[in-house]
């Protein structure tokens, strides 16, 4: 019943609003109501198409809760997202995500010493999953001068700093 009411919503909506604007256009402009209406009713459409895009695809600044989450550290002001991947939530809210974050050598120094000092991570065990394995590919499936990983409840967090010394990736899986 919901997804019925969602799509007498989604594609109901624009059309009427579509059909009311062709109406009206017809109106005034009979010779060109028929190439403007097309274009109106086309508009919604596209608008709805770009915004479920855009909204399926986690921007920058969840992958930087990620990061906090699995370090608990902020990130560097040099940092940016080289690649970033993640899984649609299910309906449990479990997904898994991973990202490639480049960072200059004295961040990536830093960061370093702060993981490997940290109480936080303490297992060593790096588990893949698929978004984990696209951004390794991605990078180059490099080595790691130190990772490290945890299970936190359900979950798993991961951080491994790449030999280039400036690339780090994080990986976390919610169960």
């Amino acid at each position: 019943m919901i997804i019925l009411i969602f799509l007498i919503i989604v594609i109901g909506g624009p059309l009427l609003i579509s059909f009311i604007v062709f109406k009206i256009i017809k109106k005034y402009y009979p010779n060109k109501a028929l190439m403007i209406g097309l274009v109106v009713f086309v508009i919604p459409y596209v608008i709805v198409a770009i915004m479920i895009y855009i909204d399926s695809l986690p921007q920058d600044d969840f992958y930087t809760e990620e990061f906090q989450t699995i370090t608990e550290l902020e990130l560097p002001k040099s940092a940016y997202f080289k690649f970033k991947k993640a899984t649609y939530p299910d309906f449990h809210g479990e997904y898994m995500s991973a990202a490639a974050i480049s960072v200059n050598k004295n961040d990536f120094k830093k960061l370093l010493s702060e993981v490997k000092n940290s109480k936080k991570l303490m297992e060593y065990q790096d588990t893949g999953s698929k978004p984990y394995d696209w951004i390794k590919a991605q990078t180059g499936d490099q080595n790691y001068v130190f990772f490290a990983s945890s299970n936190k409840g359900n979950d798993y967090h991961f951080i491994g700093f790449c030999k280039d010394e400036k690339t780090i990736i994080i990986h976390l899986v919610k169960w």
